[in-house]
């Protein structure tokens, strides 16, 4: 789940379908195996409130993370 102007396009090759605020009525209209959430800074409670959902549909909730790693020069 990504911010809204993500809606409708991929992230990484995965369809980006709502948000946090929407995965109810997602749920209600896809067959969803897994949630991702991209964005590191969501309050608590949403997280909570999302994981709650998930785990209550027995769907896996995951986190996606991009690091940055410096490679030396040779």
């Amino acid at each position: 789940m990504v911010i809204i102007r993500n809606q409708g396009k991929q992230v990484n090759g995965y369809p980006v379908l709502g948000t946090i605020d929407s995965i109810e009525k997602i749920l209600e209209k896809n067959s969803v195996s897994e949630v991702m959430v991209t964005r590191d800074h969501i309050p608590k409670e949403k997280i909570d409130r999302l994981s709650s959902i998930c785990s209550s549909h027995q769907i896996l909730l995951r986190r996606f993370q991009t690091r940055l790693e410096e490679i030396p020069a040779y």
